[in-house]
């Protein structure tokens, strides 16, 4: 199966370049009609959404015979044992251009080679309860860069590769390629609609008329560089699938990459994931639990550290490791966040701390804690998953819940041991400059530290949001925003 399968690959990529080579004048001509790309709607598709599509969730259910997860439940990672690749099913992007081209991109969890690329799963209806698939893989210039690169570029960064058609009793991801055939790219604008306010009857510049509370308030739609695949038969068959011709839009598969680059304010989007954790039982078991009020006056933080099985298993259950922290500690006294598998963390702040000369209470993320969700969080996030998105950090107070998250794809750095002391004596000054003004309140806090951390962190992509039981706010700092503080509710 593996040389067959790198035969036909090596014949395939040789086909490639002598095409590549008698389409320059198209691709040329593609190049300055970049202007005048086409524009695809697209969303993600949850794993709930994605079950009641019957015809589609048959074929991704042969992927994997063990369903592992919750009793009743289906598992959101899949397995192709034969082709050895795990597929997530939690949330697919999913694309249908004006001709009903469509086409869902899965991503594909990180495994042994694949080091600093991004790889997807791939499938394009072809109708008649046929899918057409492929793995894509992107390498660090594409995940950085996509939008800057020209179609002639994409081939040194970008690979499609076909598995075959899949239908009816076959092997799922079985690979029987037709090897007359090659995809051509060419860049569209993806497009993500933005959402009407809970009552539609008002559009993203009149939020302040949406009498909906903070999750209903509308958001506004944008638009992000992707791709669009046109097959042709090389054997003089013509375009396919669908015998569609280029610019035709008939036979298109579009997509972008999925689980980092292409989508910056939705893969590995913050709103999506603070969703998806207040979503989870046991997650919001131990919200519950942190956020009582006599848990701010005990003696000791409580804490959590969130450890997730390793990828290989197919399991995605966490296990909540209870590790509760005395006042006044440093990060050495946390040994389980240097757990690889670790990069989840929920701890309280309590309503006095051991030496208040020293450090006043502070009901907001602080400086040691935003080092731990960069230095260690995060990286463990990226290292499991391909994604930063997932590394998260809950700080629950008496006045107020704030999660850490990262919204970027590039690694922000990491904050250096000989930093803290100076960063420990901004974040004391800035809950000075809380605390002392006059009839102070909790926004007087939130504003002094989100501008500690957009002036002294200053690290790109990292966000702050509040949370509660039902809803999520990201907040940062703006001076000329009501209370310095500007508010993007979460969809």
């Amino acid at each position: 199966m593996t040389k067959k399968f790198i035969l036909r690959l090596c014949l395939m990529m040789a086909t490639a370049v002598t095409l590549y080579s008698c389409r320059t004048d198209d691709l040329a001509i593609q190049e300055n009609k970049s202007s005048q790309r086409a524009t695809v709607t697209s969303r993600i598709i949850h794993l709930p959404e994605l079950q009641e599509n019957q015809l589609l969730f048959s074929q991704l259910a042969k992927l994997s015979k063990n369903k592992i997860g919750a009793k009743n439940t289906v598992s959101k990672i899949f397995t192709d044992a034969e082709n050895g690749f795990s597929v997530d099913l939690n949330d697919v992007l999913y694309t249908e251009d004006a001709a009903g081209n469509k086409t869902y991109t899965f991503k594909i969890q990180p495994r042994e080679g694949t080091t600093g690329k991004l790889e997807n799963f791939i499938l394009y209806d072809l109708g008649n309860a046929q899918f057409a698939a492929y793995i894509s893989t992107y390498d660090k210039t594409a995940l950085e860069n996509l939008e800057n690169l020209t179609v002639a570029e994409l081939k040194n960064h970008v690979t499609m590769v076909s598995l075959g058609s899949i239908s009816g009793t076959e092997v799922f991801g079985k690979y029987n390629a037709n090897l007359c055939t090659i995809t051509i790219p060419e860049f569209v604008n993806m497009y993500i609609p933005g959402m009407m306010c809970c009552e539609n009857l008002h559009n993203y510049a009149q939020t302040a008329d949406c009498k909906c509370p903070p999750s209903g308030l509308p958001t506004e739609g944008y638009s992000y560089t992707g791709i669009s695949y046109t097959t042709y038969d090389t054997c003089g068959g013509g375009a396919s699938p669908g015998n569609g011709s280029s610019g035709s839009g008939s036979g298109v598969i579009t997509t972008s990459p999925h689980g980092g680059g292409g989508l910056p304010d939705l893969l590995g989007n913050p709103c999506d994931k603070i969703t998806e954790l207040l979503a989870d039982n046991n997650f919001k078991a131990k919200f519950t639990e942190m956020t009582q009020p006599s848990v701010f006056n005990l003696n000791y933080e409580k804490a959590y550290a969130v450890k997730y099985p390793a990828s290989s298993t197919g399991n995605t259950e966490p296990e909540y490791i209870n590790t509760d922290l005395p006042q006044c500690i440093t990060d050495k006294d946390m040994p389980i966040i240097y757990d690889p598998l670790v990069y989840g963390l929920m701890h309280t702040h309590q309503n006095q701390t051991c030496n208040p000369d020293d450090m006043p209470p502070g009901k907001f993320p602080s400086h040691m804690d935003i080092r731990t969700f960069i230095n260690d969080l995060m990286p463990h996030a990226i290292a499991n998953t391909g994604s930063y998105g997932n590394a998260y950090s809950l700080i629950t107070t008496s006045a107020g819940s704030y999660m850490l998250m990262y919204s970027g794809t590039n690694n922000p750095g990491e904050i250096p041991e000989n930093q803290m002391e100076k960063l420990k004596k901004d974040y004391k000054r800035s809950l000075l400059n809380a605390y002392t003004r006059p009839n102070y309140d909790q926004k007087d806090v939130e504003a002094e530290i989100l501008r500690f951390i957009k002036d002294k962190i200053n690290k790109p992509g990292l966000e702050v949001y509040r949370v509660t039981s039902t809803s999520k706010v990201k907040i940062e700092y703006n001076f000329n925003s009501p209370d310095r503080i500007k508010e993007i509710p979460c969809p």
